[in-house]
């Protein structure tokens, strides 16, 4: 079996060094399902309205770390409604950081339930898709996340198609 090389570079990949590979080639699952990734934004955002006040009242959590937590996937779910269908707005660039914590802080939630021994296919599909979330914001264009660009072009394309049907 042949060494991968890496795209941009050309250079062999040693086997085992996930950290050489082509970003763009280790694609997690559920990157393109842009509809998952919203439902998964929003969910989030909702669990978090509904859950955190009860474990402010418990003791639990600090409730500064709460309504700067769900600021964060305030934005990640505006920024997911904007990608999917033009709706919702994105986020200033300065936030990048505060969303990528949040998504951060739920990937280390999801691994401590699966390392508790919950293996429901919910909890893995979680993460998948948080991870998916953070490997969109990590792919900059011109400082903000690739996928911005891309749910634009993708917009302007299916208006010139649309423009193009109406036409003919």
């Amino acid at each position: 079996m042949m060494d991968p090389i890496n795209a941009r570079t050309g250079e062999v990949v040693i086997a085992g060094d996930p950290a050489a590979l082509d970003h763009w080639a280790e694609t997690p699952l559920y990157a393109w399902d842009y509809a998952a990734l919203l439902e998964q934004a929003e969910g989030a955002l909702a669990r978090r309205r509904e859950g955190y006040p009860k474990l402010i009242e418990r003791g639990a959590m600090d409730a500064g770390d709460a309504d700067e937590d769900i600021a964060a996937w305030e934005l990640i779910s505006a920024e997911w409604r904007w990608i999917v269908d033009g709706s919702g707005a994105l986020p200033p660039p300065s936030s990048l950081d505060q969303r990528l914590a949040a998504i951060d802080l739920a990937i280390e939630r999801v691994g401590t339930e699966l390392r508790r021994g919950n293996r429901a296919h919910e909890v893995f599909r979680q993460s998948h898709l948080l991870q998916a979330m953070r490997w969109h914001l990590e792919r900059l264009h011109e400082g903000a996340p690739a996928v911005h660009r891309f749910a634009r072009l993708t917009r302007e394309i299916r208006a010139e198609i649309a423009a193009e049907r109406k036409a003919a």
